[in-house]
């Protein structure tokens, strides 16, 4: 399938559809994001394709080149718009370079805007995140306070997928937070002061999780 399209794409350059086709056949993929990239295309779909694929692979910095892209060349709905800075504001979190201040402004500005919880809990746990490496572990804790009392952060990957893109945010999750996604909520408990919890009944994992993030307080 992949010499056809490439046939395809011989006379046909500048269709996006046939490089949408490549990144999903093709098993060179990161030669097809170059060639995109050299290309310069701004279609939607594409770019949204295209950033999918480099989440999973978390190239972070082509992430936040091809947003640009979509943000100059198109209209976007609102969603779309806060769906993009929600990604940006990761990519800017796991770059090259990180930008911690940066990125907390995407992620509080996608808060914001999204009252009716659009995103499941995303920007608030970049928020908490970025809060951590600023520094400012109190209102970090604050954030903690307005997670969902369940039982772990599967429960908070069910967002949308706007222009295609699709964000395994769970998995994002377990990489900010280093271990099993379930100990984010304990001590979340544990520092609520409306459902408090016995610092005893976390477990090592937790106290561990604790130990690293909130080290003054444990």
């Amino acid at each position: 399938a992949t010499n056809y399209l490439k046939k395809g794409i011989q006379r046909f350059p500048k269709e996006p559809k046939l490089y949408e086709a490549m990144l999903q056949y093709s098993t060179e993929k990161n030669t097809i994001v170059e060639e995109i990239k050299s290309q310069g295309f701004d279609d939607v779909f594409l770019l949204g394709k295209a950033i999918s694929y480099l989440i999973t692979a978390q190239q972070w910095d082509n992430i936040l080149l091809f947003a640009s892209r979509i943000r100059n060349g198109n209209e976007l709905e609102k969603e779309d718009d806060m769906y993009l800075t929600l990604i940006e504001a990761y990519a800017r979190l796991f770059g090259s370079s990180p930008d911690y201040k940066l990125s907390h402004d995407g992620f509080y500005r996608v808060l914001e805007w999204d009252t009716n919880n659009r995103f499941a809990y995303a920007h608030y746990v970049g928020i908490i995140y970025t809060l951590i490496k600023l520094g400012d572990t109190m209102k970090a804790t604050e954030y903690f306070d307005r997670l969902p009392l369940r039982n772990s952060l599967f429960d908070l990957s069910d967002g949308p997928c706007p222009m295609g893109i699709y964000f395994e945010f769970e998995a994002v999750y377990k990489t900010i937070f280093l271990i099993d996604s379930s100990w984010i909520v304990k001590i979340a408990l544990q520092k609520s002061t409306v459902y408090p919890i016995a610092f005893s009944d976390l477990t090592d994992i937790d106290v561990r999780a604790c130990e690293i993030f909130f080290p003054i307080d444990c």
